[in-house]
């Protein structure tokens, strides 16, 4: 009677090995979305940068053309930041932070800081400006004079 109620108590239970199969399949379930949400993170604050660029470029636009003072545009590769400068500004520079993973050309001068003057009119001269992220490149065409942006996504 007593060998019987050993033999049921020895099968109760997992064995060592039962429970680091099991919890390494657990584990590998946990961690197969942590990689796709660290990807769409990324995704997420190029798009917001690529958003914020456009208000920024608008709102430099309006600033020099109603207030009649010229505006500059610095988008700085190695620090990877963009400065919108006026004297018209409170505080006389908005400085944009772009993620590390997005780099900017405009006109194939590649690692160069790029400038675009924005003059006392709100006019600009036109140029394409083009933002490379993790997927996609996204090209900037400013019309003439009157410096609408006009965008366009490839892969």
């Amino acid at each position: 009677m007593e060998l019987l109620s050993v033999l049921r108590n020895k099968h109760a239970a997992f064995t060592l090995i039962e429970a680091v199969i099991s919890l390494g399949i657990i584990c590998t379930i946990l961690l197969l979305p942590a990689n796709d949400y660290r990807k769409q993170q990324i995704n997420q604050q190029e798009k917001l940068a690529l958003t914020q660029f456009e208000y920024y470029w608008r709102e430099s636009l309006k600033v020099a053309f109603l207030n009649q003072k010229p505006c500059t545009i610095v988008i700085n590769n190695t620090e990877h930041k963009i400065y919108y400068e006026s004297a018209s500004f409170t505080s006389g520079r908005i400085v944009q932070n772009l993620p590390k993973t997005m780099t900017s050309d405009f006109n194939t001068n590649q690692g160069r800081s790029l400038e675009f003057k924005i003059s006392g009119k709100g006019t600009v001269s036109p140029a394409s400006i083009y933002f490379y992220t993790t997927k996609k490149r996204y090209k900037y065409t400013i019309q003439m004079l009157w410096g609408q942006l006009i965008a366009q996504k490839s892969t």
